[in-house]
């Protein structure tokens, strides 16, 4: 099904859900303003598809497989309700103007949670301080993930976690009353402090 025509349907439409209504690869590459909304809710979220541009090719199949495995749906590339609803929870419909994590941030983060400081993921579970099953950059497993403690996920796995988890953090910084007046330095903190310690919103 590489012929499939994505302007049959709107966001909204997509959204609402329905029987072989979905977003998937066309490689017509039919340029459609569903699609360029979906890359530019995928690339504020952290899954690069490139310059928004309309068409369902390559780059988007992948960010939207990665953004399905992280999520725990099937990762087939048919980006239809459940995965638009995903999506739009996670963050990736924020506002023109919200902050991310720059580079400076990421790599604290990374030190932080690493293994001894040597920035490198833990690639095996294990428990935290607190007794709590932890991976790669310091995500705390959830069921969804279906790990256990020993199990071993891949450095690409640890990736999208640490994606995921610090999408959520700017998503709770963004949301302080005073993020509008943050530096790109009190910003990445408050990131920091929302990704490793899972503080609601940042001090």
């Amino acid at each position: 099904m590489a012929d499939w025509d994505n302007s049959r349907w709107t966001y909204q439409q997509v959204l609402n859900g329905g029987t072989g209504i979905y977003y998937m690869k066309d490689d017509k590459l039919r340029a459609t303003a569903g699609v360029k909304t979906m890359q530019s809710k995928l690339n504020a979220a952290g899954y690069n598809t490139g310059s928004p541009d309309g068409k369902f090719g390559s780059g988007t199949d992948t960010a939207v497989r990665n953004f399905q495995k992280a999520k725990g749906l099937t990762a087939d590339g048919k980006a239809g309700k459940g995965t638009l609803q995903k999506l739009d929870a996670s963050g990736g419909g924020s506002s023109t103007g919200s902050k991310t994590t720059g580079a400076g941030g990421l790599k604290i983060i990374k030190k932080w949670e690493s293994v001894k400081q040597s920035g490198d993921p833990h690639l095996t579970v294990y428990k935290d301080d607190g007794g709590k099953p932890t991976v790669g950059w310091g995500h705390l497993v959830l069921p969804a993930d279906k790990l256990s403690v020993g199990q071993k996920i891949t450095l690409a796995k640890a990736e999208a976690f640490l994606k995921d988890d610090l999408n959520k953090a700017e998503t709770a910084t963004n949301k302080h009353p005073k993020s509008a007046k943050m530096s790109q330095a009190q910003f990445d903190g408050g990131c920091k402090i929302s990704c490793v310690f899972e503080c609601i919103n940042p001090c």
